[in-house]
């Protein structure tokens, strides 16, 4: 059962919450679970305003909404909106067990597909690691900034093979690890096996919490004793006084966003020279344009205003093994539309500014793309999408990936342009 402490109507759109809503009356809840977005039936226990219990386990934040003579999974969100709810950051584990187990199998088949996984918050081991890695940890976890790090044991990050790892007790190797730390070790928050395999071939994963960094462990010798690390890459190094003095300020939580729904299209424009009968000069430079636009769900995680501001929001648009440079920003409302602070995110030409969870449009545009691409977009089933939205006091920006599927349609072509496609949210991860 997940327990919220506030709760903001959200009655301009729908009929306002009457007596008797709550407990004895189902309710359809839009909601986060770990890496899946889903909608079920529900019981609300709590007043239409300030707050209750949902009988739901796991759920993280999400949009309660009257389930009144509609199907429930047609059902829009805002739509006969009950009340939406963030819940408060203590309410809920730093990393879950499905989360994890998530994160591995996903990372476990990149592996497999040739790709490499390991990064500041990944570590695969084939064994595991000797109490000399306590650095190597250390400096991933003071690079983390809050985020927890991850070690899969047990698979050899160059070809996938799963090893048995199954006779140390992880307990003992936890000890001989924080053994390595000084005064405040990180705390292990989960361990488990992992299935990984048709045949019963597991993995231990191991998640470990950063929120206590700096981390300083012992050199072995007399000078110096104590070092902070810090990773870089796949090496490890002592850290910075910057780095030193950004692990003390206080790190704005990271929002989670996911796209709900979206679009993009790609277009060939060839080049025009020519007189028009009036005797004008008509010009058009080639050009191959992907543009289109992104309804995304902003959840709220803390108590703190969050500022995204818009002059450093970038993308990535991926056609075959090839990335090009995507401008990003928000579609700004006029005044009078704008939403209540309260009960949604506010977009300016500036920045958008999240005091609680709620949906914004974001606008995209690649326009660099060399018109050789042409062909490949025309045959393509599906692209992605990297955007980075930069969080002001944030350790690092929300990485949105979103992955596109060709939408079936006729093309129209014209001496002007030819459209190349157009494709749709299949689905999307947030890292």
């Amino acid at each position: 059962m997940a327990t919220f402490d506030q709760c903001d109507h959200l009655a301009r759109r729908g009929r306002r919450p009457r007596r008797g809503d709550e407990g004895r009356h189902r309710v359809g809840l839009w909601y986060r679970s770990g890496p899946v977005r889903r909608s079920a039936r529900v019981r609300w226990a709590g007043s239409c305003s300030g707050g209750g219990q949902l009988r739901a386990p796991g759920v993280q934040w999400g949009v309660l909404f009257l389930d009144e003579a509609s199907n429930l999974g047609h059902t829009t969100p805002t739509v006969n909106a009950l009340a939406r709810f963030s819940l408060p950051l203590d309410s809920v584990d730093a990393m879950r067990a499905i989360d994890l187990e998530a994160r591995v199998i996903s990372a476990v088949d990149e592996i497999r597909s040739g790709q490499s996984v390991e990064n500041d918050f990944i570590e695969c081991k084939r064994d595991w690691p000797k109490e000399n890695k306590a650095r190597q940890l250390a400096g991933s976890l003071n690079r983390a900034a809050g985020d927890p790090v991850v070690y899969i044991i047990g698979i050899d990050e160059k070809d996938g093979t799963v090893h048995d790892v199954a006779g140390t007790d992880i307990l003992d190797w936890w000890a001989q690890i924080t053994n390595k730390f000084d005064h405040t070790p990180p705390e292990m928050t989960r361990h488990i096996h992992v299935p990984v395999g048709p045949n019963g071939e597991s993995v231990v994963a191991v998640a470990i919490a950063s929120d206590r960094a700096p981390y300083v462990v012992k050199t072995g010798s007399a000078n110096p004793s104590l070092e902070v690390p810090m990773r870089e890459g796949t090496g490890t190094r002592s850290a910075r006084r910057d780095e030193l003095l950004r692990m003390l300020i206080p790190v704005t939580k990271l929002p989670e966003v996911i796209a709900l729904q979206g679009y993009l299209r790609a277009t060939y424009r060839p080049e025009i020279r020519r007189a028009t009968p009036q005797g004008r000069s008509e010009h058009q430079e080639e050009a191959l344009v992907c543009n289109g636009s992104l309804r995304v769900f902003i959840a709220h995680n803390g108590r703190e205003t969050v500022t995204l501001p818009t002059h450093i929001m970038s993308g990535q648009l991926w056609i075959g093994d090839e990335a090009f440079a995507t401008k990003v920003g928000p579609q700004v409302l006029d005044k009078d539309k704008q939403p209540d602070p309260l009960a949604a995110p506010i977009t300016t030409r500036e920045a958008i500014t999240v005091t609680t969870s709620g949906a914004v449009t974001l606008s995209f545009a690649s326009k660099n793309i060399p018109p050789q691409k042409r062909r490949i977009l025309k045959n393509s089933p599906s692209l992605k999408l990297d955007i980075d939205l930069e969080v002001l006091g944030g350790a690092r920006p929300v990485r949105l990936t979103v992955e596109m599927r060709r939408e079936d349609g006729r093309l129209i072509k014209s001496e002007y342009e030819e459209a190349l496609g157009k494709w749709e949210v299949a689905n999307s991860e947030i890292s």
